[in-house]
C-alpha cells in the first residue's frame, strides 16, 4: 500500500513539474514585456527629468533676461531724458548766443 502511495505522489510530482515548466514557458513572453515595459518607463522618466531641468534653466535664464530688459528700458528711460534736457539747454544757450550776436 505504502509503495502505492509513494509511486502516486512520484507522479503527481512528475505532472506537477511539467505544469510549472508550461506555466513558465507561457509566462515568458509576459515577463519580456514586463521587462521591455519598464525599461520604456524608466527611459521616460529619465526623459522627463531632462526636460523639467531643462525648462527649470530656460525659466531662470528667461527671468535674469527679463530683469535685464527692464534694467535697460530703465537706464535707456533716464538716458533719454538726460539727453532730451541737454538738447533744451543747447537750444537755451544757442539762443542765447545768436541773441549776443544779432
Amino acid at each position: 500500500m505504502r509503495s502505492a502511495e509513494v509511486e502516486d505522489l512520484r507522479l503527481r510530482c512528475v505532472d506537477l513539474k511539467a505544469e510549472v515548466a508550461m506555466a513558465k514557458e507561457q509566462s515568458a513572453p509576459l515577463v519580456a514585456k514586463i521587462k521591455e515595459l519598464e525599461e520604456e518607463r524608466d527611459s521616460l522618466k529619465s526623459w522627463a527629468q531632462e526636460a523639467m531641468a531643462s525648462a527649470k534653466a530656460t525659466t531662470e535664464q528667461l527671468g535674469t533676461e527679463q530683469s535685464e530688459h527692464r534694467l535697460m528700458k530703465v537706464t535707456l528711460a533716464e538716458a533719454t531724458k538726460a539727453a532730451e534736457a541737454s538738447q533744451v539747454e543747447a537750444l537755451a544757450w544757442k539762443n542765447k548766443a545768436e541773441g549776443k550776436f544779432r
